[in-house]
């Protein structure tokens, strides 16, 4: 493959059209790995890195970061189009023939199903990698699959050990590659399976052995030369990727910025829960460019719909054995989850959080959340349309029925309103007080309202 290029929804240029000459001089442009900015062949305008620390740099392979590991050129991140359709060009080529030549292309189509989008995303990689080692051996040999883990074991600033373990009942021998991603090797090491290597028993299919290094500031890859009992050879290229040992980077803090139901500071069953995280450098090393991400399928079922509402949050800086960490906002960066109602509560859950830099490091730690039993069960009602137009009926919800005080509320939203805003006010009728005043609607989850008198506004059936 030479270039690869797309079409992202929301772009300003669109497929040319065909059959049409001005329309073929712009399709020429796109399979040279160039924007169809218009018919001049001369006039070409690169695509540029979107994310990742090449950013702004021209390139023919946008998009060609690890969405898994978190780094490089990743879609929707940073200045590349949010998620949305993608039509794809992949161009290989100009070959050079004489009439009546033949040319044979191979092509693999691929894919891979995993628990999560990005579970598939691997996957189809692992899926890839198989595809390739049959074509490698021209179909007449398909080497098995290894699975590979490689756990690194920070044992002090200055020292680092990696345990490799690779599993493969058909293998006689397995020698790895440890490099950078400039290609350049730092250690080559052999795999035992002579049950001396912390590798189970001896001749059982498990291989095993230690590496020890000093920390590193960037990422590593593996590739893995497999020696089959059969006589074939074959080599897993970047059977590991991301391999990190420069240290820790590890959460120290989970901070629950809001919680929907009752507003009471506590994580409780059948919440949607609004956080956000302190984060500790534990190593000597300086970081730039950090990606926050939780991971899918949640490690507790208990909880659903992980989401980042307004994309993940990125770390420009983070220096040696420093810290991080950032308040809550509505209109910041946060992370999200739900908590199944059916959880009897008194209990934690636990949370997994992947981060990575530029430079091919890679971190994963979980955190635990205490779920506290809910003190009341609230209880949602609708209220009666005084007046006015209203596509449904606002709601509230009794949070806390002890601090009722038996009063009839109203809630009354301004005609003079700002461009763009929605704002209410709620006045107890009984006393003649205001409580609150020009508050935002209610959004979908009642994260903005807030509690008087133990109730509290929410959308109801109301339409934004």
């Amino acid at each position: 493959m030479t270039s690869f290029t797309y079409f992202p929804s929301g772009s300003p240029w669109s497929d040319p059209p065909l059959r049409d000459y001005l329309g073929t001089l712009k399709w020429y442009k796109i399979l040279q790995g160039y924007l169809p900015n218009n018919e001049e062949l001369a006039d070409t305008i690169h695509f540029t890195i979107g994310s990742g620390p090449d950013q702004g740099e021209p390139t023919l392979f946008p998009l060609s970061g690890d969405p898994v590991a978190g780094f490089g050129d990743i879609d929707g991140y940073g200045d590349n189009f949010v998620p949305g359709e993608r039509r794809m060009i992949l161009s290989s080529g100009p070959f050079t023939m004489q009439p009546g030549d033949t040319q044979e292309v191979i092509v693999a189509v691929v894919g891979g199903i995993g628990e999560s989008n990005l579970l598939s995303v691997k996957q189809m990689k692992e899926n890839d990698r198989m595809a390739q080692g049959a074509y490698d051996n021209l179909f007449e040999f398909v080497p098995t699959a290894v699975q590979f883990a490689a756990r690194p074991d920070y044992l002090s600033e200055s020292q680092t050990r990696v345990h490799f373990r690779a599993v493969n009942t058909d293998a006689d021998a397995i020698q790895l590659s440890v490099r950078k991603y400039d290609g350049s090797e730092v250690a080559s090491l052999t795999l035992y399976d002579d049950g001396l290597h912390r590798d189970g028993s001896a001749g059982d299919g498990v291989f095993g052995n230690d590496w020890e290094t000093t920390p590193l500031t960037e990422g590593l890859y593996v590739d893995a030369q497999v020696n089959y009992s059969g006589g074939q050879s074959y080599t897993w290229h970047r059977i590991q990727e991301a391999l990190t040992t420069a240290g820790p980077v590890r959460i120290s803090r989970f901070i629950l910025g809001s919680d929907n139901l009752n507003h009471d500071g506590a994580a409780n069953p059948g919440e949607n829960i609004r956080y956000t995280l302190e984060i500790e450098n534990q190593t000597a090393f300086d970081f730039s460019d950090l990606l926050i991400r939780q991971t899918e399928p949640a490690i507790s079922p208990a909880l659903q719909n992980l989401s980042a509402p307004r994309g993940d949050q990125i770390i420009p800086a983070l220096t040696a054995n420093s810290s991080f960490s950032w308040d809550y906002s509505s209109e910041g960066k946060f992370y999200q989850f739900d908590i199944a109602s059916g959880l009897a509560g008194d209990d934690s859950v636990r949370i997994a959080v992947q981060l990575s830099d530029g430079q091919y490091n890679l971190w994963r730690d979980t955190v635990s959340v205490w779920v506290a039993a809910l003190p009341v069960e609230p209880r949602d009602r609708l209220m009666s349309r005084i007046e006015g137009d209203c596509a449904g009926q606002l709601g509230y919800r009794l949070v806390d029925p002890s601090l009722l005080a038996e009063h009839t509320y109203q809630v009354s939203f301004n005609n003079a309103l700002p461009s763009g805003a929605v704002l209410f006010d709620l006045q107890d009728l009984t006393s003649g007080e205001t409580l609150l005043t020009a508050q935002p609607y209610p959004d979908q989850y009642g994260h903005n309202s807030q509690v008087v008198d133990g109730i509290m506004v929410t959308r109801g059936t109301t339409i934004p």
